[in-house]
């Protein structure tokens, strides 16, 4: 038996959200070849994921963004002659991918315009969390689910990832220290905290003999450069400098993990590194930290119903985080 698993979404949080499907999917069909359709920007994520097969990634925003591409892939996924496919993503592109992919049983979520070709045809529970949606559509679908109390999500790297992870904390001198890892960005401007609070929140940590590391893409370098300029005592800074599999392999050495809502903070998830998290204005219930130890801070209720979203994340202050940060390393403040 021949599955696919499409979900083309490219932000890291959505792709890790679906990675317990291919463990049940795999436990469900143990004999049958399991692929995963992905996005480009997110291959990484799936890699090394001991439950998938073969790893088929979509570069949707790049080089195969146009129509002829798309139809090059239906032909290329049309050549396997899937036995079932499962789509997890309802946007336009997903649905045509799955729809014409050739498979003997299309089924999942799907656009209104294409859900005639999928049975069965199924909706997106938004009412859940995002993992507890995909857990929902296996079951509607037939397929034995566990109690979600008993499922993560999952991220494997490499050898050399781990080797790298390991070099940095040796040469910045971090072995057997308890190490914040610290995430500054988000999607928008509204999930990120303030550079001046981070860079409080960073002497405080290390003024107690704790060590603080700057994580992040290119799109942080910004704000971690300032953070860096207002800090008295200089966190160690990776911003910018790793691959989502090194970043994978980093985060798991450290004691406790700090961000707003991002797609590091659920990798640090994934990695089982307890997570502090700040929301601001996204639902906790539906992107928070799924089944790892965590503490989510977030402004008061009547903030949060009347104050400009773009503003929520600046009621929460360094020294609630600080109390978050210790309540989950079990240390005396």
């Amino acid at each position: 038996m021949k599955i696919l698993i499409v979900n083309i979404m490219p932000a890291i949080g959505e792709s890790l959200f679906f990675t317990p499907v291919f463990r049940i999917v795999k436990q469900a069909f143990p004999h049958a070849k399991v692929d995963a359709l992905i996005a480009e920007d997110v291959r990484q994520i799936c890699l090394y994921n001991p439950y998938i097969d073969k790893v088929i990634s979509f570069d949707k925003r790049g080089r195969q963004a146009g129509l002829i591409e798309h139809l090059k892939m239906i032909r290329k996924i049309r050549e396997t002659r899937y036995d079932l496919v499962i789509n997890l993503n309802p946007s336009e592109r997903a649905s045509a991918l799955a729809a014409f992919s050739g498979g003997k049983k299309v089924c999942g979520f799907a656009s209104k315009f294409l859900k005639r070709f999928f049975n069965p045809y199924l909706i997106k529970d938004r009412s859940v969390h995002c993992v507890d949606c995909y857990l929902k559509a296996l079951r509607e679908l037939g397929i034995s689910v566990p109690n979600s109390g008993d499922v993560k999500m999952e991220m494997e790297y490499d050898q050399q990832s781990k080797l790298t992870a390991e070099r940095i904390w040796l040469e910045n001198n971090l072995d057997d220290q308890t190490v914040v890892g610290i995430h500054p960005g988000g999607s928008s401007a509204g999930k990120c905290w303030k550079a001046e609070y981070l860079a409080e929140l960073s002497d405080m940590l290390q003024g107690d003999g704790l060590k603080t590391i700057f994580f992040g893409g290119p799109a942080e370098i910004g704000i971690v450069e300032k953070v860096v300029a207002l800090a008295k005592i200089k966190p160690v800074v990776l911003t910018g400098k790793l691959n989502l599999l090194e970043l994978a392999a980093a985060i798991k050495k450290c004691s406790v993990f700090l961000s707003g809502d991002s797609g590091p903070m659920h990798i640090a998830v994934s990695q089982q590194v307890p997570v502090v998290a700040l929301f601001g204005p996204t639902s906790v219930v539906r992107y928070g930290p799924y089944n790892c130890p965590h503490v989510v801070i977030q402004p008061a209720q009547n903030i949060l119903a009347n104050e400009d979203k773009e503003k929520l994340m600046e009621y929460i202050t360094p020294e609630q985080v600080y109390q978050g940060i210790y309540s989950l390393l079990k240390k005396p403040i």
